[in-house]
């Protein structure tokens, strides 16, 4: 008696891989404004680039990429970020007020 099972193609491999994920202009954006309050805190804590990145466990030229936006910063990176410098999560996420927050002062 033959117990083997008829040689059929399995469906996954014929399955067409997904395109590439492409960040739009908002992804940008908000990568941007993350970016500027990581470079925000590391100013008010006197630190350098090359510090911060240490303490991260990146190069310098990696966080200024983070800072400027070129480049997102990893959540696992950015929760780091929160521990040492002592700030919870949401001010990364802060909204700005209509008329800006840096002309008040």
């Amino acid at each position: 008696m033959d117990y083997s099972l008829p040689a059929v193609e399995p469906l996954f491999l014929r399955a067409r891989k997904p395109p590439p994920y492409v960040p739009g202009p908002g992804a940008k954006r908000v990568a941007a404004e993350i970016g500027g309050r990581l470079k925000e805190a590391r100013r008010a804590a006197g630190m350098t680039r090359d510090a911060l990145g240490r303490a991260l466990g990146i190069g310098a030229d990696t966080l200024r990429r983070y800072e400027t936006g070129e480049r997102r910063i990893p959540p696992v990176r950015l929760a780091a970020a929160t521990v040492l410098f002592g700030l919870p999560l949401s001010w990364f996420f802060r909204e700005r007020d209509a008329a800006g927050e840096d002309e008040g002062d």
